[in-house]
């Protein structure tokens, strides 16, 4: 039979759990949202024009944040996940050998930094331009490009760029969530969650309707 103690640490770790899955929803959602805004930029400076990116509406790019979950729960930070073990003996080698020890531990992340958005880019947009028709982006005047659906450029950028988010931006901004306070949290993360539902299922549903992506410009 449960004791009152008990019941209470069962409630802590179901709470502890939920408070942690609702702050990775938020760095999601704000990765997604930095994503967006990166992709909108560099539209705009390279092209002189404003661009709906993306295939929601709202200005989210969830290709952004899934890809830095996934990294993150397959390797983790660069010096705080799978490849921590190697850092630590790497700093008690002598210079010469620890930097090139550290070179190698920062190119095998890129590796696996690269190559997780990769295949997620390739999966989305083969599913895209197979179900409906709708190419999201477009690799084919790149080099080294697969259907292009990828391309070895864009691949080394995603590798480049994840690798320094979560070298210098994971732990500041998942410091930056925890003060939130867990019940603003938790409002946050749910509104966001419907309005993510509203407008995936408004775009689906247009979608289905009229064969075409819906372009708010």
């Amino acid at each position: 039979m449960d004791t009152k103690e008990t019941k209470i640490d069962r409630k802590s770790q179901t709470d502890g759990i939920g408070s942690g899955l609702v702050r990775l929803f938020l760095m999601f959602m704000l990765i997604s949202c930095i994503g967006w805004c990166m992709e909108t930029a560099y539209v705009f400076l390279c092209f002189g024009r404003l661009s709906d990116r993306g295939f929601l509406s709202m200005p989210f790019c969830p290709i952004y944040g899934a890809s830095i979950l996934a990294v993150y729960f397959a390797v983790g930070t660069p010096q705080g996940g799978v490849l921590q073990p190697l850092f630590a003996k790497a700093k008690g080698l002598p210079l010469p050998a620890r930097a090139a020890a550290y070179a190698g531990l920062y190119l095998l992340y890129f590796l696996a930094a690269a190559l997780i958005p990769t295949a997620a880019e390739f999966l989305t947009g083969l599913f895209f331009d197979k179900l409906f028709g709708i190419r999201l982006w477009d690799y084919t005047d790149r080099p080294f490009n697969i259907l292009g659906y990828v391309c070895l450029p864009m691949s080394a950028l995603w590798g480049l760029l994840i690798t320094a988010a979560m070298a210098l931006l994971w732990t500041p901004l998942e410091k930056l969530l925890a003060r939130i306070p867990q019940r603003a949290a938790k409002a946050v993360a749910f509104t966001l969650a419907a309005l993510l539902l509203i407008d995936f299922c408004g775009n689906f549903i247009y979608l289905c309707a009229t064969g075409t992506h819906y372009y708010l410009f």
